[in-house]
């Protein structure tokens, strides 16, 4: 799956309206790790693996109010769960542990030298 980040960079969203939504939204704690909501748009648009600013991109449009985890995992073909789970992680390990990681499967034909 590809995402544009255009949209970022041009301030380009639409906005949405989330009346009457009842219980508690899922939202990215940014202060617990001394992070804004500009910090997680540079993630998003620097980040080194495509999964890692996929993720990043979700909190910061959470964070910024211009969605929620139910419309934006809807918006992208994401089970609800999957972002949700993105928040709870950041929340509770910090942007760390949104970092795309390999943790399986046989190995790249062509690996990078370390």
């Amino acid at each position: 799956m590809v995402f544009s980040l255009v949209a970022i960079r041009d301030n380009d969203f639409r906005s949405s309206a989330s009346g009457g939504t009842e219980g508690k939204m899922v939202r990215p704690e940014t202060a617990k790790w001394g992070q804004t909501e500009a910090d997680l748009r540079r993630l998003a648009v620097e980040a080194e693996h495509p999964r890692t600013r996929e993720r990043f991109l979700a909190l910061y449009m959470i964070v910024s109010g211009k969605t929620n985890a139910s419309e934006w995992s809807a918006e992208t073909g994401r089970d609800d769960n999957t972002v949700i789970g993105w928040v709870h992680s950041y929340n509770k390990s910090g942007p760390e542990a949104l970092y795309y990681r390999r943790t399986g499967g046989r190995s790249p034909l062509l690996a990078k030298k370390r």
